[in-house]
């Protein structure tokens, strides 16, 4: 259950199961995220006209069914929670829920994660809502709901911090972030540029410069709702020194999980820190001989040719002839093409 494909799976076999049209969990103070919270197959156009619409500022039902639910009751029809006076006459039901068919409406609520929760379930008006006589049925499965996505939680929690393992394994600068945005955890290379024109603030990661704040906000809000396919490349650009690049990419929901955290990858590459290139993996890759790997090696970080030709005791001469030779070995022409290369390459 902890996979998103699985739930979707999930609440459609529960709307079969009570002969609803669909189902769909709806999370109290999280509304965005129904957006990326699976729902049966066919509500998923509802859900999304529902909340980017901003329907949900407007539903009747909202306000007076999250306190019915908060004094205990489990199960909530529309007649719960308001007259028939005030459904006909509700400018959400003619110009919103008309337009789905007017489906009959039934909420489930649970506690689960830290949250409150109710699993809506909608019935065609021919169908009508379900009878009372389900209500028992219906609060031993919101007891059940309640301790799967408990457990789908804490699954989800050891998936992330086993993503997070694997970015300080490979030594990489990264974060996850959830379907706000939020940060959900940082890598140890990621914390350190905290202090480097990076900061935290209410969760959510900022850059000194507004513009460029306002530009990732933009990319990771993009990623998080799945609209953007390609990654986004933020640029920091930083007094003194080199960009810092943030990649923003969108995780796919086999790598996410189905409660919206670890929706966006963050990595960072910071431009001012070269990589130190193993002149074995040169010597190896180019056929370079250990001197001009060596030397390839040591230009990996832009520096002149004088200085290298002088740290490794060769005159420039016999540095020039070198260069001549790792040029064509590795089929570069200048200097700078040779750094792109082994920017490529791994570290040692």
């Amino acid at each position: 259950m902890a996979a998103p494909e699985l739930w979707q799976e999930a609440l459609s076999k529960v709307a079969q199961a009570t002969e609803s049209v669909g189902s769909f969990l709806y999370p109290r103070n999280q509304v965005a995220s129904m957006l990326q919270l699976p729902v049966s197959d066919n509500m998923r156009e509802y859900i999304d006209a529902y909340v980017e619409g901003g329907w949900f500022n407007s539903d009747p039902r909202v306000p007076p069914g999250w306190r019915t639910a908060e004094s205990g009751q489990v199960i909530m029809r529309d007649h719960h929670l308001m007259t028939p006076q005030e459904y006909n006459s509700s400018f959400f039901f003619h110009e919103f829920e008309r337009a789905w068919g007017a489906l009959d409406w039934l909420a489930v609520s649970f506690n689960a994660a830290g949250n409150l929760w109710c699993l809506v379930l909608r019935s065609s008006a021919a169908q009508g809502v379900l009878p009372e006589s389900f209500d028992p049925l219906l609060m031993a499965f919101a007891r059940h709901l309640s301790r799967v996505v408990d457990l789908a939680s804490v699954l989800n929690g050891q998936q992330n911090a086993e993503q997070i393992a694997f970015f300080e394994q490979m030594g990489m600068a990264a974060a996850l972030l959830d379907w706000r945005g939020k940060l959900v955890a940082l890598s140890t290379k990621a914390e350190s540029l905290l202090k480097d024109g990076l900061r935290v603030k209410n969760g959510d990661i900022h850059v000194r410069d507004t513009a460029t704040d306002l530009s990732l906000r933009d990319a990771i809000l993009a990623a998080a709702s799945g609209k953007r396919n390609r990654d986004d490349v933020v640029v920091v650009h930083r007094e003194g020194r080199r960009p810092l690049l943030i990649q923003v990419t969108g995780l796919p929901p086999t790598l996410s999980d189905a409660f919206g955290r670890g929706r966006v990858l963050l990595r960072f590459f910071d431009t001012d820190v070269s990589a130190t290139v193993s002149p074995e993996i040169l010597r190896r890759t180019f056929g370079l001989t250990g001197a001009e790997a060596r030397l390839a090696a040591r230009l990996a970080d832009e520096r002149s040719l004088a200085s290298v030709a002088d740290e490794l005791g060769i005159s420039i001469e016999t540095a020039r002839t070198q260069l001549r030779t790792i040029f064509r070995k590795t089929d570069t022409h200048k200097q700078s093409d040779l750094i792109s290369l082994m920017a490529a390459l791994p570290a040692g």
